[in-house]
Formats: structure tokens, C-alpha cells, sequence
């Protein structure tokens, strides 16, 4: 082999050396921005893991509140069936025996006996307005109590 033949391999394997640590050196800042971008990634993955908590957390509330608003409007229910059918009976009652009172051909035995219907309803009333006012303070101490149950 000749001397020309050995600078020149030499120049060679020194252009291969050059490009070998320029290959290092570029692989050295490929791996430390791997690096980065994996502290990064692991990073935003706990705070996927955070937010995925606080929704879950979320979501058990809302359905606690759905449960606690349709237990609510079960209540509301309640008091309309309540009103539309406690309280229409006895003033039609009422209603019904004062038209009778208007008649001028009612003797007093029956006067007597009317003005008895007319408390019995009142009494009727009376006791329908206090297991309304039960049921309103239930539905308001639940409420104010437990923002998501109503006891049954």
C-alpha cells in the first residue's frame, strides 16, 4: 500500500471520526429533548389524572343533585295532589252549603245542622293546612339540611 493510498484512508476515517461525533453530539440533543418532552408528557398525563378526578367528582354530584331534584319535585307533587284534592272537597263543601243557607225556606234545625258541614269542613281544612305545613317544612329543612337527599 502506498503512502498516498494511507493519508488517504486516513482523511477518510478522519471525515468518518468528524461525522461519527457529530451523529453523537445530535443524538446527545435528541435524547436530552426526549427527555424533556417525556418530563412534559408525564407532567400533563397527572394533570389529565387530576382533572379525570375532579370530573368524576363533578359527576357524582350532579347526580346526587338529579337525585335530590326529582325526590324534590316528588314532594311537590305531594302538596299539588294535596291542595288539588284535600282542600276542593271541603270548600265545595262550604261553597255548596251556603248556596243552601241563601234558600230563605230553611228551618233552623236545618241551619243548625248546615252550619255543622261548614265546621266539619273548616275542621277538615284546618287539618289539611297543618300536614301541608308539614310537608313544606320537610321539604325546606331536607333542603336547606342536604343539598342532595329528602328523606322518604
Amino acid at each position: 500500500m502506498k503512502y498516498a493510498d494511507h493519508i488517504r484512508i486516513a482523511k477518510e476515517l478522519r471525515l468518518a471520526n468528524h461525522k461519527l461525533a457529530h451523529q453523537y453530539s445530535e443524538k446527545k440533543k435528541r435524547a436530552a429533548e426526549l427527555s424533556i418532552a417525556n418530563t412534559e408528557l408525564a407532567f400533563q398525563n397527572k394533570e389529565k389524572e387530576c382533572r379525570a378526578e375532579e370530573l368524576i367528582a363533578i359527576n357524582n354530584d350532579l347526580k346526587k343533585a338529579e337525585k335530590y331534584q326529582k325526590q324534590y319535585i316528588k314532594g311537590l307533587e305531594k302538596m299539588m295532589y294535596f291542595i288539588s284534592h284535600r282542600v276542593r272537597q271541603p270548600i265545595c263543601q262550604i261553597v255548596g252549603i251556603s248556596n243552601l243557607l241563601e234558600c230563605p225556606k230553611n228551618s233552623l234545625e236545618e241551619i243548625i245542622k248546615m252550619v255543622g258541614y261548614v265546621k266539619a269542613s273548616a275542621l277538615s281544612l284546618d287539618t289539611f293546612t297543618k300536614d301541608l305545613t308539614k310537608l313544606i317544612q320537610k321539604l325546606t329543612h331536607t333542603h336547606s339540611s342536604s343539598r342532595y337527599t329528602i328523606d322518604s
